[in-house]
């Protein structure tokens, strides 16, 4: 069964669904939406390791798609094949360029997000 979830927002007019701030789904949609300053609102400062270097790899990707001509960004789920192999890999792609990224959620035993880290071999989930 393919478990691909395919949603794209348009960046210009997004719209975020999700009120819980501690959300997965939450922080997933920003940063589809490229909402760099709710991502960074979001994230618990004491709980993400290397936030705030995390924030600025995050906002150099955001715009690497944009001076691509990427205007949305489609998001599926997909696996990680390298470091931590088999973990769930969100993947986000560029609607022009069709350049992708892959980000890992690492979540405490509490369920809270202690870590996000950036996948470089990632293949969709099948």
């Amino acid at each position: 069964m393919n478990t691909t979830i395919q949603k794209e927002m348009d960046l210009e007019t997004s719209v975020v669904t999700t009120t819980d701030p501690s959300s997965e789904s939450l922080l997933l949609q920003l940063i589809q939406n490229q909402d760099i300053i709710t991502v960074e609102q979001t994230l618990n400062e004491d709980l993400v390791v290397d936030k705030y270097r995390l924030l600025d790899n995050l906002q150099k990707e955001y715009s690497t798609f944009k001076n691509a001509g990427d205007t949305v960004l489609s998001y599926s789920e997909g696996r990680c094949n390298g470091c931590f192999c088999g973990q769930t890999a969100h993947q986000f792609t560029g609607n022009h360029s069709g350049r992708k990224i892959a980000i890992l959620v690492d979540k405490s035993e509490k369920d809270e997000i202690v870590d996000l880290t950036f996948c470089a071999w990632s293949s969709d989930a099948n």
